[in-house]
């Protein structure tokens, strides 16, 4: 009748190796989990059976990654070094709220540089639509018109090709394509005033090393990759790449919304039949456009690992809820250099299992292309994995400790 009951744990896993086996590698798992182990893990478990794994995050940075194809020819995302950079411009990306890219490393280059120290202080200036936690923080924030950061970024970039001596040799070749964007067209176009972009392109060209941003939440508009772009150009002009802007830490180019897309026309056509969503609520937050209920739905059995019982959860056959973060163990992977360790701080409240567990116990019981996966438990598949990476004892204590391993991050 469309209402849930209670089962066991046992009874849920018997459950799902059933539907598994019979599904013959018709499985689709949408995953909303980061870069670690786990991630590793369930990939390696969805394959193992020829079933499609696509990561999926609301707030993905694929504009950032195909501005950066468009740019530079790669569709990295680089490593901000927020504490070296002496003025920070920026183009709604909230680096303080959580929300963009590595938050502890950002907000803790951001104490770094804006702190008063050595007798200076950087100057952080935000323009956006709307006064987030990190305009909240700046020293100065101005509300454009939604959708119109590119202009500004540039204007800026022209002020500077146009004023500045000592520019790259070859972004001179640009002063074609950056003439016909001034701050009076920029004015126009962003309602942000003229002499302030003049002003604060002369500041951040005169504050070495600068650096922009972009990407954030209330850049996720259709002008969003153009916005990246500028704001490429702007820091390409001032000096910027490869000082406070650094390509060679990203570990790889995520999946994103293109391959969760093609997972749901999958699931659609009938090429799925288990569907696995963990750690998303995908029927919450893509686009209506996407379709998600009704195509989700065409999968014959839905699985929902979800501490709540959300949007997509509500969709699903089975619920297999998730211990929370505090309650389980887990690291990531945000770049290369850094891999954070989490270690349960508290028993569980709820009668929940790690997925982690529960993805080898059911490999397990089924066995067959998933015996591989036969870890006692999450917690020693991954000090396995950790140890492989320190080389002993000693080095998952010292790790353990210090909440992980922490180093520079790589430069190409």
């Amino acid at each position: 009748d469309g209402s849930f009951k209670a089962v066991t744990w046992e009874e849920a896993i018997a459950t799902l190796v059933a539907k598994l086996l019979a599904a013959g590698g018709k499985v689709a798992v949408i995953s909303g989990a980061g870069r670690g182990t786990f991630t590793d893990l369930f990939r390696g478990w969805t394959e193992a059976q020829g079933g499609k794994f696509a990561r999926y995050a609301a707030f993905s940075f694929e504009p950032l990654r195909a501005a950066n194809q468009l740019t530079f020819g790669t569709p990295e995302v680089p490593h901000h070094d927020l504490a070296r950079a002496r003025y920070i411009l920026s183009f709604g990306a909230d680096f303080l709220d959580g929300s963009w890219l590595s938050p502890v490393e950002t907000q803790r280059g951001f104490a770094q540089s804006h702190g008063y120290r050595d007798g200076a202080m950087a100057k952080h200036v935000m323009f956006a639509p709307r006064m987030s936690l990190t305009g909240m923080n700046a020293d100065e924030w101005h509300p454009p018109k939604p959708g119109s950061d590119a202009v500004i970024a540039l204007a800026m970039a022209n002020v500077l090709l146009a004023e500045r001596t000592g520019n790259p040799a070859d972004a001179n070749a640009l002063r074609g394509v950056l003439g016909p964007w001034t701050p009076e067209r920029a004015q126009e176009e962003s309602g942000v005033g003229a002499e302030i972009i003049r002003r604060v392109a002369r500041e951040f060209a005169s504050a070495a090393p600068g650096l922009a941003l972009a990407g954030g939440s209330s850049s996720q508009h259709r002008g969003a990759i153009q916005t990246a772009v500028a704001v490429n150009l702007l820091n390409y002009v001032a000096g910027n790449v490869g000082q406070t802007v650094r390509f060679g830490a990203d570990l790889d180019t995520g999946d994103g919304y293109g391959v969760m897309l093609d997972l749901l026309n999958r699931i659609e056509r009938g090429e799925a039949q288990v569907a696995i969503v963990h750690e998303a609520n995908p029927a919450y937050s893509l686009p209506k456009t996407a379709g998600f209920a009704a195509k989700f739905q065409k999968a014959a059995f839905k699985v929902s690992t979800s501490l709540y019982l959300d949007e997509t959860a509500a969709l699903c056959d089975l619920l297999l809820p998730n211990h929370h973060a505090l309650e389980r163990w887990d690291d990531s992977r945000p770049r290369r250099g850094v891999q954070g360790l989490m270690q349960p701080v508290m028993e569980p409240v709820f009668q929940t299992m790690a997925t982690g567990d529960l993805l080898l116990n059911v490999a397990r019981k089924a066995g067959g292309v998933l015996a591989p996966f036969n870890a006692p438990s999450y917690e020693a598949h991954l000090k396995a994995q950790w140890l492989k990476q320190v080389g002993s004892d000693a080095g998952w204590r010292q790790a353990l400790a210090n909440g992980g391993v922490y180093g520079e991050a790589p430069v190409a």
